[in-house]
């Protein structure tokens, strides 16, 4: 597998948009594809599922690195409760096949994104469509998400960036996402910044948007599901 080779992007974010200033992390091993233990009527796994279903829309969702210190229901004293259990629920009650894992501390945002890039490539190998391949990443899970686009490149897949653009893009004008990319920010965020400079640097006939709220809410808007945010990522995923 071809790798990211981009340390200097790993440190650059963790310190950044992660705040978490760690810059060495394992790589994260492979888990069982069992069904995480959430209600309602929609699965959720922690790995690919063994048995792939062309016709299902598969959707990976990457957290913010408030989990990888303080686990599955962590709370920030700016932006409360981050209900990660209930955003990976919403997205399966709306007909999606959930993959996400909570990232040991310490992860490193590229050796984490090669891990991605392997999930994304076994649903695509396995007969998965491309246009039924959906990435969202949140704040760190957003840079991942970025990361990993890059290498992945193909068109018809789906990228939803939350809170994922910052400063580091700056210091890499070479840096171009790949596939179809939303961005969403809040007006307020104060942590992290519009990907609008990142998608002048798409090549012509690359899909991209954002979407700005005006939640007032900063950073902290992706810690809960909102109609202001999850309407539109759930239509720009093919829903």
């Amino acid at each position: 597998m071809r790798t990211l080779n981009l340390p200097v992007i790993a440190l650059i974010v963790v310190v950044l948009l992660a705040g978490c200033g760690q810059s060495q992390g394992e790589s994260p091993s492979e888990k069982p594809a069992d069904p995480a233990v959430t209600p309602g009527t929609g699965t959720v796994f922690s790995a690919i599922p063994e048995i792939l279903d062309p016709s299902a829309d598969y959707l990976i969702y990457l957290h913010g690195a408030i989990i990888e210190d303080q686990g599955m229901q962590p709370t920030h004293p700016q932006w409360g409760t981050y209900h990660y259990a209930e955003i990976l629920q919403a997205f399966a009650d709306r007909g999606f096949t959930v993959i996400s894992e909570a990232r040991p501390a310490g992860t490193r945002p590229d050796v984490y994104a090669d891990h991605v890039i392997g999930q994304i490539r076994h649903l695509l190998d396995g007969g998965v469509p491309e246009n039924r391949v959906t990435i969202v990443g949140f704040s760190k899970g957003g840079v991942i998400a970025l990361l990993a686009s890059r290498i992945i490149a193909r068109e018809n897949v789906t990228w939803i960036i939350q809170g994922g653009c910052g400063p580091w893009l700056e210091r890499f004008p070479e840096f171009v996402p790949g596939g179809r990319v939303l961005s969403q920010i809040d007006q307020a965020d104060d942590v992290a910044q519009s990907c609008a400079d990142l998608f002048t640097r798409m090549p012509e006939g690359a899909v991209f948007d954002e979407n700005t709220l005006e939640l007032g809410s900063g950073h902290g808007a992706f810690y809960k599901v909102s109609p202001e945010w999850f309407e539109p990522a759930v239509e720009w995923a093919g829903k």
